[in-house]
C-alpha cells in the first residue's frame, strides 16, 4: 500500500571461517561436553575469547546457546553443558544421539560458515 521504506545493509569485506569440527569428549554423566575446531579471519578481529554459536540437538527440545570460545593458535576450544544434565520433568526425553552446529562471530558481529556433525554420548 504504497513506498517501502529503504534500509541500510551492510555487506562485509571479509567474514570469519570456520573448519575442521570435531567432539573432544561427550560422557554421559559429565556435566558438560568439549568440542574444537579451527577459525581463521583476515583480519585477525575474532577476539578472546572468541564467541561461539551451538546448537545441540539431541531429542526434544534443542540446546541453543552462545559459549566463550578459547583460542590457541587457530584452533578453538569450546565446554558447553551437557543437554542430558539439563532434563526436565516432564520434557520429551533426551536421546544420546545428538547433533551439533557451530559458527563464530567477530568482534563486529560478523559470523561464520556453519558446521555441523553428529556425535554420540557414552
Amino acid at each position: 500500500d504504497g513506498p517501502t521504506m529503504p534500509v541500510s545493509l551492510v555487506i562485509p569485506a571479509h567474514t570469519p571461517t570456520i573448519s575442521a569440527l570435531g567432539v573432544l569428549s561427550a560422557q554421559l554423566t559429565q556435566p558438560t561436553m568439549d568440542f574444537q575446531f579451527t577459525a581463521t579471519d583476515p583480519t585477525a578481529d575474532l577476539g578472546a575469547p572468541i564467541t561461539v554459536w551451538f546448537t545441540l540437538g539431541c531429542g526434544g527440545e534443542p540446546e541453543v546457546g552462545v559459549a566463550n570460545g578459547t583460542p590457541t593458535n587457530a584452533v578453538v576450544r569450546v565446554t558447553v553443558p551437557n543437554p542430558r544434565m539439563r532434563e526436565k520433568a516432564g520434557s520429551d526425553p533426551v536421546g544420546t544421539h545428538c547433533s551439533l552446529a557451530v559458527r563464530v562471530s567477530d568482534t563486529k558481529g560478523f559470523e561464520s560458515n556453519t558446521l555441523t556433525t553428529t556425535l554420540d554420548f557414552k
